[in-house]
């Protein structure tokens, strides 16, 4: 490695450490009493930095100078070997044909090394109102009829209509993710294919949208291995082509994936690469999506201060006057007041919460308005309103039913845990009896199955009790479902 490549790579791990520390870096140049913008000007390659403003900086920041240049001089950071652990090893069918389909269109465009330029403008925006009206159209179908109509009706074979009709799936993933998973394997296999006039780069950059929505959709359905498998896939062809928005919205999953299996730390170096490509490719909003994410692993781990450092960040750069990013708004809303609770200030908890509460509208499906119910019993709870809370968490529960979410095993066992100290056990026992409903949600992830199926044996032998509740919470990860923070 010549000065060169070494000065490149030390620029690159700093501009991610400033953007692990987002918001601080005027005040860091305050205290190396260097002119305003010393740093900016570094990261953007205008500036050389001595060692021992380097050093200073790393100090400022709290990293640690070893790890750092260990990370910026050693060997790149492996996105694949994250991955690779929790990945299944044999793609089940819908993922296998989609992998061959992305294959084959990644073969039609092996002659191009570079297709960066993808989805740096909108497809066809002369025919956007006719490609909107489609989607709405599409949507009032039943799955069935769509997946039948993407295959044989040659007005969708367009690429404005296909970049659309993905992200009008995306809020469906919450309520509906197994039909999900079968739209966009429809897209992928038989859609993308079909489209006329479009360059090999272009087809396989859409076919890759639609792989990253299936693993999100195969997350939802707590098909983890699965959709670990497609996010590696996807992340290798997209980093082959050099598809930087792609890659960074794959990188968004694998650290999703990552949190769900408690590999944190990870998840957030997966979350920090995504920023310095959004940063880099100067989308902003997408920046601050991605701290809405990050605030949601610092909950995770018990950092609610960072979380909320990251959450708040993350308002002041989603605008509010714009709808489509009004879920990230209400998400940051939501873990706010889950810091907040966390940090034992239920007053602020409960401010941030009704703004998550009058965010939501007509669109908002089942799973959206369940976690703001469990959120707000949570917070009764914890003032002692018992009837209250329950109150709240018997419609999260029915709410997660409705729409065979997995994360109704949470909502569950705080209905159990406070039946079972106000002394309601036969409640107890029958709600485990109705637990029973969720083992079908678990059957790819065998030790949550049997950990669920133990309890419920345990419930039926009247061996129930406050700790095997926290048991289940251990063996289900407690809270690390990130699912909930819709």
């Amino acid at each position: 490695m010549n000065s060169g490549e070494a000065n490149e790579r030390l620029r690159t791990a700093l501009k991610a450490e400033l953007q692990r520390n987002f918001g601080r870096i005027a005040e860091i140049e305050r205290e190396l009493s260097r002119s305003d913008g010393y740093l900016s000007k570094y990261c953007r390659g205008e500036l050389a930095i001595p060692v021992d403003v380097l050093l200073k900086s790393l100090e400022l920041l709290n990293a640690h100078p070893g790890r750092f240049f260990s990370r910026a001089l050693g060997a790149p950071l492996d996105t694949g070997d994250l991955l690779r652990g929790i990945a299944a090893q044999t793609a089940d069918k819908p993922l296998a044909r989609i992998q061959k389909a992305i294959d084959q269109l990644a073969l039609d465009a092996s002659g191009i090394e570079d297709a960066s330029g993808v989805f740096a403008n909108p497809f066809c925006t002369e025919t956007a109102q006719k490609d909107q009206e489609l989607v709405e159209a599409m949507l009032e179908c039943s799955g069935i009829e769509q997946r039948r109509r993407l295959k044989t009706a040659k007005r969708y074979r367009r690429p404005g209509f296909v970049e659309r009709y993905l992200k009008s799936l995306i809020p469906l993933c919450y309520n509906d993710p197994r039909t999900v998973t079968k739209q966009a394997e429809t897209v992928v296999t038989e859609l993308v294919p079909q489209i006329p006039d479009l360059d090999p780069e272009e087809r396989l950059g859409l076919a890759l949208k639609g792989l990253s929505l299936f693993g999100f959709s195969m997350r939802m359905i707590d098909q983890l291995e699965q959709s670990a498998a497609a996010t590696h896939f996807g992340l290798r062809i997209s980093s082959r082509f050099k598809m930087l928005p792609i890659q960074a919205e794959l990188l968004r999953l694998g650290a999703y994936l990552l949190s769900d299996y408690g590999s944190y730390q990870e998840a957030l170096q997966l979350l920090g690469q995504a920023i310095v490509i959004f940063d880099e490719l100067d989308r902003e909003v997408d920046v601050a999506k991605v701290q809405v994410q990050r605030g949601i692993v610092f909950n995770e781990v018990g950092d609610h201060i960072s979380a909320g450092r990251a959450l708040r960040k993350s308002l002041q750069r989603l605008p509010e006057s714009d709808p489509t990013v009004a879920r990230y708004r209400s998400s940051a809303f939501g873990e706010l007041a889950r810091a907040c609770r966390e940090a034992g200030d239920l007053h602020a908890s409960q401010q941030w919460l009704n703004k998550k509460l009058d965010s939501l509208d007509a669109s908002s499906g089942a799973f959206v308005r369940a976690k703001v119910k469990w959120e707000q019993g949570r917070l009764y709870y914890l003032r002692n309103q018992l009837n209250a809370a329950e109150t709240c968490w018997i419609e999260a529960r029915d709410l997660l039913f409705s729409c065979e979410a997995p994360d109704a095993v949470f909502v569950c066992l705080d209905l159990a845990r406070l039946w079972l100290e106000q002394q309601r056990f036969r409640e107890a026992v029958e709600l485990s009896e109705g637990m029973a409903r969720l083992l079908t949600c678990f059957r790819k992830n065998k030790i949550k199955e049997a950990a669920l199926l133990g309890y419920i044996r345990a419930a039926s032998e009247g061996r129930l009790s406050l700790m095997m509740v926290e048991a289940l919470e251990k063996a289900m990860g407690e809270h690390s479902s990130s699912r909930m923070s819709a």
